[in-house]
């Protein structure tokens, strides 16, 4: 098992400090929760129907109809390799190029298939060259990056789906996507998406929903349909349907949570701007690099904030304060922990 940010009870557990006087800032989830206010009781009592509205609300949200509800982006995350290495008509191993930082789901679903000989992994740094694109068989892109922050235009993205190869296909994950809405690869694909495109897109972040488990695919009918051979049926709960479908259609509040996270997000940077020399972010969360991290990272859990420690040791991740105490907080633990 990887180990992601929000393991707030085992931090309490080890650092003798209780659950609830942390300042957990160590998810990119916005602190902003969605109010989905009552569930019916015939969402608990019933089996999820396609027929709910929920496939529609996607559709409109995201601007293409080519979706699939699945239990968040890590569903898609663990099926898709599944089929495309099955689908690969080559002998020799599936060619995959993943970012060497990144969100790192990705890379072990398709490490476990490198140990059985049906992939070989390469890997690129910020952006992959003009030789891996021509040549990759699979091409993962985070757009944008967590927790590097690089982000690609869709321009781009679509120039390169051009210029890989026959039976190829290129992902892109799009967790993060939901402020930029206008940079999406799916602006391109309203109606359908071709063969070689598959986007996960998360309810989770902007949303505040993580807890609900809901994320779409956006693929060509045939993927769609392979994937639904593996997930099976009633892939998405009755409850999380309809919770999701309800904070997909409310257009106000999205607008609404839009503008506060923008302004909680430039507050962000310049706050951490003052400790640290090189930060970047995506409005929901911001990445200081520093050679000292780990140091960082445990003097800050000594004062009760939880951040990210990234994979690669050189940096922290901080997602946004939700009240006013918490950002005075914060301010005042990085003047003490940052020397």
């Amino acid at each position: 098992m990887i180990h992601h940010g929000g393991k707030l009870l085992e931090m309490a557990d080890k650092y003798g400090i209780h659950s609830e006087e942390w300042l957990d800032l160590s998810t990119g989830i916005s602190p902003f929760t969605y109010p989905v206010g009552d569930i019916p009781n015939a969402a608990w009592n019933r089996l999820p129907e396609e027929q709910d509205g929920l496939l529609e609300a996607a559709q409109a949200y995201y601007g293409s109809m080519s979706c699939l509800p699945i239990a968040g982006s890590q569903a898609g995350i663990q099926t898709v390799p599944q089929i495309l290495a099955a689908n690969h008509p080559k002998s020799e191993p599936l060619t995959v190029l993943l970012p060497a930082v990144g969100y790192k789901e990705h890379q072990h679903a398709w490490q476990q298939l490198e140990k059985a000989g049906r992939v070989s992994i390469e890997f690129y740094r910020n952006e992959p060259t003009r030789l891996q694109i021509k040549s990759a068989d699979v091409l993962v892109i985070i757009n944008p990056n967590n927790p590097s922050t690089v982000k690609f235009g869709s321009e781009t993205l679509k120039q390169w789906l051009t210029d890989m190869p026959d039976n190829s296909t290129l992902i892109v994950d799009e967790a993060f996507m939901d402020i930029t809405q206008e940079q999406s690869i799916l602006r391109f694909y309203p109606q359908s998406v071709p063969d070689n495109l598959v986007v996960f897109r998360s309810l989770g972040k902007f949303f505040g929903l993580a807890g609900l488990r809901v994320g779409f695919l956006f693929a060509s009918e045939s993927n769609i349909c392979s994937v639904q051979e593996i997930l099976g049926p009633w892939a998405v709960s009755n409850p999380a349907r309809f919770a999701a479908k309800k904070a997909l259609l409310d257009l106000e509040w999205q607008a609404e949570n839009r503008t506060r996270l923008l302004e909680m997000g430039k507050r962000m940077k310049s706050l951490l701007a003052r400790y640290f020399d090189s930060v970047d972010g995506h409005t929901l969360f911001y990445t200081a690099m520093n050679d000292r991290a780990p140091e960082l990272f445990e003097r800050l859990a000594e004062q009760g904030v939880l951040v990210r420690l990234c994979d690669e040791k050189n940096a922290l991740r901080f997602g946004l304060p939700l009240q006013e105490a918490q950002w005075q907080r914060l301010e005042k633990v990085l003047e003490c922990v940052i020397e």
